[in-house]
Order: structure tokens, then sequence, then C-alpha cells
């Protein structure tokens, strides 16, 4: 993967993770477990110098967690998917070393895949997070759940079909590449 599209990717998911982890503040805040100092209060230089480099390691630890997750649907998914993660690997490889522009394309379309991982992460960890800030009003606490269950779901499958089409897509460039290679091969040999 490429430096700028692995910050922009870490910085995307770190963002919205900013949403759970400020509730996260709140809720300890409100029940005396955490200093005052350690919510923003203000911007001063020291805290916003921390800020993106905190925002970028919040945005690996949501991936991280991403790629946990989804590799456990994958595994549990394991019979309805047209490939095995070690064919990828391979696949992955042999495009990048003779195709690579084909494997530019993969990187930019796996990129929308861990985002998606990550926004689905966020979704959830999000939705525990609110709904334990809002278990007083009953009202507001069920609204929390429907929607946090609501958006679990679509990003969850808007990753499945990022994944399907990046995974279609570096199937078939494979197959161009295995292709040519074979017939570069044939002509060395005739």
């Amino acid at each position: 993967m490429n430096l700028p599209g692995m910050l922009v990717e870490y910085l995307i998911t770190g963002s919205c993770a900013l949403i759970w982890v400020r509730g996260t503040l709140l809720l300890l805040q409100a029940n005396n477990n955490l200093p005052d100092g350690l919510v923003l209060q203000g911007w001063d230089g020291a805290k916003l110098a921390f800020l993106v480099p905190g925002i970028y390691v919040l945005g690996m630890l949501v991936d991280f967690l991403g790629k946990g997750l989804v590799d456990w649907f994958k595994k549990v998914a394991g019979k309805s998917l047209k490939k095995t993660e070690s064919d990828k690997e391979l696949r992955y490889w042999v495009i990048f070393m003779h195709a690579p522009e084909l494997g530019r394309q993969i990187e930019i379309r796996s990129s929308r895949d861990r985002v998606a991982r990550g926004a689905i992460v966020n979704a959830v960890i999000g939705t525990v997070v609110l709904a334990l800030l809002n278990s007083a009003n009953n009202s507001k606490f069920w609204w929390v759940i429907l929607g946090g269950v609501f958006f679990s779901l679509l990003f969850s499958a808007l990753w499945w079909r990022f994944y399907i089409r990046t995974s279609e897509f570096e199937i078939g460039a494979s197959e161009q590449v295995m292709d040519k290679l074979r017939q570069d091969r044939e002509m060395k040999m005739a």
C-alpha cells in the first residue's frame, strides 16, 4: 500500500472514531472516572499537536479491529467465497510484478474495503457508547440502538459489495496476466 493512501485511510477512520471517543470521555467524566484535563476544553497548541497523530493511531486501531472482524466473517462465510487468502496473495504479487498499473487499481479498490470495514467498527462501538450515554432516556436509547444496527448493517453491506468487486477485479486481472505470461512463454519456446 502506498503511504499517502494509508495516511488518508487511517485519518478518515480515526476521525470517524472521534465520535465514540468523545462519547466515551463524556461517559467516564460523568461517572467521575476521568480527570477534567483529559477532555479537550480548549484548543491549546500542546493538545492540538497530539491530535493528528492520535487520530492516525486511532485509525490504525480501528482498522486492526475491522480486519479481525472481517477475517472472522470470511472464515464463517468461507464456503461461499470464491477465493482463498493464499490464492489472493499469490495473485496480488503476480499482478503487481507483471502489471503494476493493475496492481495500483487493486490498491485503490482495497482502500475502499478498508475504509468500509473501519466504518463497521466505528458504527458498532459508537452504538454501544451512545447507547450507554442515553441509557437513562428510554426513547433515545432505542433510537440509538436502531440507528446503530441500521448503520452497522449498511456499512457491512457496503464492505461486502466492495470486497466482492475487488475480488472479481483481482481474479480477472490475474487471469489476464497469467494468460499473457503463458503466451509470452509459448512465443519464446516457438
